[in-house]
């Protein structure tokens, strides 16, 4: 079985006004659409690598290093796709239409958690590494998080991460 790593987030626009058009070379997932109105601003993909996801909260300040015990190890191919949500939708309406997408789709959740329950600070410290950190790294107020798995045969296990 081949283990296939998409983590999504979202960003909810800070203020009003027309959304600019997707990050060049970048594309929507194929097995999860995106929220209506939303643009990718952070794109990355990797043929082969190792990833550690979250599968319980954040309770160490120190970022990822200070809570391995809190992540699942995966390896494979990697997708990060960093979506801003349109100004006037709440960041709890946008992760319940992905939650209802990836349960259509037989995705079974892994971990899932919201605000403080995730950790606050201390869990965006471990997810929000590099330049997801400058978006999502002091930001917990509406921190929403899903990790979820499809096996099947010929494809693969996926996670997804949002805030």
């Amino acid at each position: 079985m081949r283990i296939v790593i998409a983590a999504w987030t979202i960003v909810l626009a800070a203020g009003a006004g027309a959304l600019a058009q997707d990050l060049k070379d970048s594309r929507d997932h194929p097995l999860v659409p995106r929220y209506e109105g939303s643009e990718i601003i952070r794109y990355e993909t990797q043929e082969f690598t190792d990833y550690r996801m979250m599968s319980a909260p954040a309770r160490n300040y120190g970022g990822l290093a200070k809570n391995i015990d809190a992540t699942l190890p995966l390896e494979g191919r990697l997708t990060r796709i960093t979506y801003r949500a349109p100004a006037e939708r709440s960041a709890l309406e946008v992760f319940r239409n992905y939650e209802k997408a990836l349960k259509e789709k037989a995705f079974e959740a892994v971990f899932a958690c919201a605000r403080e329950q995730c950790g606050g600070r201390n869990f965006n410290h471990a997810v929000a590494q590099g330049a997801l950190y400058g978006v999502f790294g002091e930001y917990q107020a509406e921190q929403q998080y899903l990790a979820a798995r499809l096996v099947r045969p010929g494809a693969a296990s996926m996670s997804r991460s949002m805030r």
